[in-house]
């Protein structure tokens, strides 16, 4: 079964953030980021910040860049993107995983 390879430039236009941000929340440097974009390592990363766009998109949500950069009391004010940038991708995803289940107003 083949892997799917989550584009890069294509999820960083989705979310409306630049190829310097995309890489810092995949914990790598533009210029790795660059040259080996299928690595496991990025592509882990990736599909963990795709996972988040997909779900929200789920919920009908179709400015999702805009929620994602509004400030979240859950995370002592900064924005759920800022998490995501910050590396925390995983937690992000769990925390829409509540909201999706119904635990968070």
């Amino acid at each position: 079964m083949p892997r799917k390879i989550v584009d890069y430039q294509s999820l960083r236009k989705l979310l409306d953030i630049s190829v310097v941000e995309i890489a810092t929340a995949v914990g790598v440097t533009v210029p790795y980021l660059e040259k080996h974009p299928k690595s496991e390592k990025i592509q882990q990363e990736l599909k963990k910040i795709f996972r988040i766009y997909e779900t929200l998109s789920k919920f009908g949500n179709k400015d999702i860049s805009v929620w994602l950069r509004k400030p979240n009391e859950d995370y002592e004010g900064k924005s759920l993107l800022e998490i995501i940038l910050a590396g925390k991708a995983e937690s992000v995803g769990g925390y829409i995983d509540e909201m999706n289940k119904g635990a968070l107003s």
